[in-house]
């Protein structure tokens, strides 16, 4: 099990950082007349997930009453008229039900539309979590009908903390160096800073002078040019077997470089951006989606 999955939050005084939101969903969960329709956005690997889970344990739901889809891959009307026949039923384990839809901005615009009834008049044990990295895809009707919980980057200084408790825990020493730098690269994303310390702890020297996160940076920076100047899929190929460390720090770093070439004028550069923007984050499908991604920018027209 990865770092971050093994020291996950699990309630909501563990987490790190948003302490305005925090305080926002306590009262929420205090709250009998409480919403049930909650819109949670923010940027990728910034607790979305980790605080719908605590959310759903806040109002006692348990087990199988709670559910999380990807609508990144079920993003059809389908899914919804699915989901809503769902909804009547009762609880089995616990007081409530509750369904998180992740990435819910890349639901179609019909099944958008189908679900507005269900969030205006769900079921009294009935809740919807929605998470998104870009709202202003939603249509309004959708944010109008929720109860908004924002997520922000953590600092540097807050990264710093949350890796010095997981290293408290893990029982292992790293020179302060090593720690600013992940959390130097980790931009403000707990995820993505566990994950990179993850890859320095695997190392036979965890403090040595190697430094992993640039590496990896470089690595991303050749697949990025590679899928640019339209090199042949066997090429992509090889860079793709042999490119290391965790997809979505390499889709982010994709994304910068990909956004300054064209800022400067490269317009080769918006294909590479687009459709890793699409097929992102890549925390849960991983290098299958990393590979997607470069597939379809090499080959979209």
């Amino acid at each position: 099990m990865s770092l971050y999955q093994t020291h996950r939050p699990k309630k909501l005084s563990e987490l790190v950082g948003n302490e305005r939101t925090v305080q926002k969903i306590k009262a929420w969960a205090d709250n009998e007349n409480r919403s049930h329709s909650i819109l949670l956005t923010g940027p990728s690997g910034c607790g979305k997930t980790t605080a719908a889970r605590i959310m759903a344990k806040m109002i006692k739901c348990k087990g199988n009453d709670y559910s999380e889809l990807d609508t990144a891959d079920f993003r059809g009307i389908d899914t919804i008229r699915d989901l809503r026949i769902s909804m009547n039923y009762l609880p089995m384990d616990g007081l409530s039900r509750v369904w998180l839809l992740d990435e819910c901005h890349k639901l179609t615009n019909d099944a958008q539309n189908a679900l507005l009834k269900s969030l205006e008049e769900p079921p009294s044990h009935a809740y919807l979590i929605l998470a998104t990295t870009d709202p202003d895809k939603l249509i309004k009707t959708i944010r109008t009908r929720c109860t908004m919980f924002s997520f922000e980057h953590l600092s540097e200084e807050e990264i710093i903390l949350l890796i010095g408790e997981v290293l408290r825990k893990e029982n292992v020493v790293l020179k302060s160096k090593v720690i600013r730098s992940i959390a130097e690269k980790s931009q403000g994303s707990p995820r993505l800073a566990l994950s990179l310390l993850e890859q320095i702890l695997k190392l036979d020297d965890p403090n040595t002078e190697v430094d992993v996160v640039e590496e990896q940076e470089k690595q991303s920076i050749d697949l990025c040019r590679a899928l640019m100047s339209k090199k042949k899929w066997s090429d992509i190929s090889v860079i793709l077997k042999n490119i290391a460390g965790e997809p979505e720090s390499i889709r982010q770093a994709v994304l910068g470089y990909a956004s300054a070439c064209l800022l400067n004028g490269d317009k080769s550069a918006y294909l590479v951006l687009d459709s890793f923007l699409e097929r992102g984050p890549f925390f849960e499908t991983g290098k299958a989606r990393l590979i997607a991604a470069c597939y379809e920018s090499l080959f979209s027209e």
